[in-house]
């Protein structure tokens, strides 16, 4: 008994000692050996994740998520997340109708969603989060489906990008193709944001074949529809996304 209680305490240190390292970044192998530490201890690694503050706790969760494990903690991440969300020029009763649908509590998608306070998008490690929760839980799906029904581009572009990097182009598509079936969202709201992203700086060269391959299909099987689409976005938008269809000789007004 004390043999085990000791081997346990050691990887539970070894395992916060790895999360405050992550602080300064890990290298390949730190983290190669840091997930096998998480998967051989997974009780142990749960009761870390659940006492620590610190950032770097992230990894573990995106560790056990990876495997399609850790569904207990996801759930509990998604509720946290939920809960530090803040929202602009709404009621109390229309918020926590949100919160209980972008949760999970209830399959209910509210008609109206708040204006969120930020709509900036999340840090890298966030994003990479994101990417893997959405193995195990419907909290991604939701906030993506959420940010396309606002129009919030960087939270939809930063789940998605760290899918087309971790888990491949195929995988990102099903998702998106799925979140789009399940939420019913329309394909004028589709049309604008992965246009908007496919027309946003910094694209790495897999989002922007990636994206292009959706433009370049409405364009092929409805052009007046989907300029019909981008007309309505904001003039300023509108601009940039007409600017890179030009300059890709996608489509010339």
């Amino acid at each position: 008994m004390d043999g085990a209680w000791k081997e346990k305490r050691e990887t539970e240190k070894g395992i916060k000692e790895y999360i405050q390292a992550s602080g300064m970044g890990l290298s390949k192998k730190e983290e190669q050996d840091f997930k096998a530490l998480v998967l051989q201890n997974e009780e142990t690694a749960r009761k870390v994740f659940r006492d620590s503050n610190h950032v770097g706790k992230g990894y573990i969760l995106i560790f056990l998520n990876s495997e399609g494990k850790g569904i207990d903690i996801a759930k509990e991440e998604a509720a946290a997340w939920t809960c530090q969300m803040e929202f602009i020029n709404s009621s109390a009763v229309e918020e926590q109708a949100f919160r209980s649908w972008l949760s999970g509590e209830t399959d209910v998608m509210p008609e109206r969603m708040p204006a969120n306070k930020y709509i900036m998008g999340f840090p890298y490690r966030k994003n990479v989060e994101l990417c893997y929760l959405s193995k195990v839980c419907t909290f991604t799906e939701r906030l993506v489906a959420y940010g396309i029904k606002k129009g919030y581009v960087d939270m939809v572009r930063g789940p998605v990008r760290e899918m087309l990097r971790e888990l491949g182009a195929a995988y990102a598509h099903s998702f998106l193709a799925h979140t789009v079936q399940t939420y019913q969202l329309s394909e004028e709201d589709i049309i604008q944001m992965y246009s908007a992203v496919y027309a946003g700086p910094g694209k790495t060269k897999v989002e922007k074949e990636f994206y292009r391959s959706f433009v370049c299909t409405w364009l092929e099987q409805d052009k007046d529809g989907y300029i019909a689409a981008i007309e309505k976005i904001s003039k300023d938008m509108r601009k940039k996304i007409f600017a890179v269809l030009k300059r890709e000789n996608l489509y010339t007004a």
